[in-house]
């Protein structure tokens, strides 16, 4: 009898043990989800404007302060990182679509108050398609920010610069029919949480 309530005992504290531990991990996993509210899958669209330097080979059809603007595209936020899967890039006379563009960055979260947060990163493009306009176009280093309610699907995305990046021209089979440097790259627009 003695030995019926030991045992009786010893199922009950290891079950008291291991609801105590699946309560701590719910909670650490659940606290650690939210230190971060970024992180998942966006989709970001942006319009805007991009300044364009003196060509460096040949004579573009575009020159100085032009449209841009980012679309299509696909980017995971996760831990600070930044990896972008599809971005379609139109900016003067070159429109580049989703496929042709992928990229990696950084970013950091800002709590704001009142249930808000900010996404304060960059990212640098990488062409992975075939088009020769595309090809010779690079961004690298855009700034960019997101800000949104904490839970929101929705938020409202800004581009505030890059470090530097080449604008190219030509026809889809080739050859670049001329480059210039971007000098500056700014747009407004919306990011969705998927």
């Amino acid at each position: 009898m003695k030995q019926d309530r030991k045992g009786k005992l010893f199922v009950k504290n290891t079950f008291f043990s291991l609801s105590l531990t699946v309560a701590v991990l719910l909670l650490t996993t659940s606290v650690h989800a939210q230190s971060d509210p970024a992180q998942g899958s966006w989709g970001i669209s942006t319009n805007g404007m991009a300044q364009l330097g003196k060509p460096n080979s040949g004579t573009c059809e575009a020159s100085g302060s032009v449209l841009a603007s980012f679309y299509d595209s696909f980017m995971d936020l996760s831990g600070g990182s930044i990896t972008i899967h599809n971005l379609g890039i139109s900016i003067g006379a070159t429109n580049c679509t989703s496929p042709n563009f992928q990229g990696t960055g950084s970013y950091k979260v800002t709590d704001t108050g009142d249930g808000n947060f900010q996404v304060d990163g960059t990212f640098t493009t990488q062409f992975v398609g075939r088009p020769a306009a595309c090809s010779g176009t690079a961004l690298n280093n855009v700034s960019f920010s997101i800000v949104a309610k904490i839970g929101s699907k929705t938020g409202t995305v800004t581009i505030t610069g890059l470090g530097s990046g080449t604008y190219a021209e030509g026809p889809p089979p080739g050859p670049l029919s001329c480059t210039a440097p971007i000098l500056n790259l700014t747009g407004t627009g919306t990011g969705t949480k998927f």
